[in-house]
């Protein structure tokens, strides 16, 4: 696959993540409302092994580490991408584990950005995908 292959490829993967907007703003939401601070995400990371579950990816686990990881199988077997992102949040004792909200245009609210988002897009891959 050149460069120019996945440029023209954009315009449906457009379409296709507009199509899933609302499974992957649910997941924001979801994820974001879970407190996780550095060395405390257990109840988040068990949400997204979950999902991973949910979601029928092979494999599901938590390692030893405190990290959820799953098998999402490919087209190809020899052709594997890594994905990752950290489930922790900065601690705001007076905003933890806030609600979010959904507001026009957006998503607002307490580790949206930290990492909240990620993570939605993470276990959002097999419907992407």
């Amino acid at each position: 696959m050149t460069i120019q292959d996945i440029v023209a490829s954009l315009p449906e993967a457009r379409k296709k993540l507009h199509s899933i907007k609302e499974i992957i703003v649910a997941n924001a939401v979801m994820i974001s409302e879970i407190p996780a601070p550095t060395e405390f995400e257990e109840e988040r990371i068990q949400f997204i092994n979950n999902r991973f579950e949910e979601l029928g990816l092979q494999h599901t686990s938590i390692d030893e580490a405190g990290n959820a990881q799953a098998i999402l199988p490919g087209r190809n077997p020899s052709h594997n991408i890594l994905v990752a992102a950290h489930a922790d949040t900065l601690k705001d004792e007076a905003r933890f584990g806030a609600n979010v909200s959904i507001v026009e245009n957006g998503i607002a609210g307490w580790g949206i950005a930290d990492n909240g988002l990620g993570l939605a897009a993470l276990v959002s891959l097999p419907e992407i995908l």
